[in-house]
């Protein structure tokens, strides 16, 4: 009797012959409309709705996204090339802002079960989502899933999020197969189910304004089972893997993240200190004696 290969969930990229190369040429070409935001970026404490777009129709959002589900998945060096870029042609900010908008599709794509990876990633395949450690997040067992209730000051990567993801505490019994009560986990909560306060930015208080680090809130947020996951992230055992690296055969998907977060920010103001050489630069060439 032969055995049925099951099916698997595609997605497929906007542009499936897109290049590292030529999304990085996208970032430096995109120099003038990021400085033309510069101000209005820190004011509003997040870039323009406009650069959004751009971002999305440029792909970055799906740099590091597994291309089962419509992403590029493009090496980290790209993703750290495509972030001093941004930072040079913006500010350090609104690169903050952006990298933490997208980055997370590495971690998920990492650790969440395969059935949680299709109805996070979607039809569409278009995801952004910052993710927020500590806090004092629960997580209820009810029917389905779990009731998560939180509030997430610093969220950056907020302002344009499909969905985000924080740690909560298992609250009460849970399910025999899921995370015990009082494991601390991560939780993804879909976009319908927090509120975003936009209080970032402004000089209201103190970091960089444009990284969007919103306090996100969470009330009475239904989270499907299998979304929510323990956080052992950084003791996991991965002799046998990950389920991103059974899922799509990438080692990058080994989910072995604090050096690619420590990274990912400092890239954004290696990219601003690039643009202060680009500034000095331009003062010696065109001031007279």
């Amino acid at each position: 009797m032969a055995i049925e290969t099951p099916v698997r969930h595609t997605v497929p990229a906007p542009e499936p012959d897109l290049t590292p190369d030529k999304m990085i040429a996208r970032a430096v070409a995109m120099r003038d409309m990021l400085r033309a935001d510069q101000e209005a970026a820190d004011k509003r404490g997040f870039y323009s709705e406009e650069l959004h777009q751009a971002f999305t129709k440029a792909g970055f959002y799906r740099m590091l996204q597994p291309k089962m589900f419509g992403g590029y998945e493009f090496d980290l060096a790209t993703y750290y090339r495509q972030s001093v870029e941004i930072g040079r042609g913006g500010s350090a900010g609104m690169a903050w802002c952006l990298n933490l908008a997208h980055h997370h599709s590495l971690i998920v794509a990492s650790f969440w079960p395969e059935k949680a990876q299709r109805e996070i990633f979607g039809k569409d395949g278009h995801f952004v989502s910052g993710a927020r450690a500590g806090g004092a997040g629960t997580a209820k067992k009810v029917e389905g899933g779990y009731i998560v209730n939180g509030r997430y000051r610093y969220s950056s990567g907020s302002p344009y999020s499909t969905h985000h993801i924080v740690h909560v505490k298992i609250d009460g019994p849970s399910y025999e197969d899921g995370p015990p009560e009082g494991a601390l986990c991560w939780a993804c909560v879909p976009r319908d189910q927090y509120e975003i306060m936009y209080d970032w930015g402004n000089y209201t208080d103190l970091g960089l304004q444009a990284s969007g680090s919103n306090t996100v809130e969470m009330h009475d947020a239904f989270v499907p089972k299998d979304w929510v996951l323990v956080d052992n992230f950084r003791t996991y055992d991965h002799r046998n893997g990950t389920p991103g690296t059974r899922l799509h055969g990438n080692p990058m998907y080994l989910g072995i993240h604090a050096a690619m977060y420590h990274a990912g920010l400092v890239a954004p103001q290696v990219g601003a200190l690039r643009a202060a050489l680009d500034e000095f630069e331009d003062i010696l060439r065109t001031t007279r004696n």
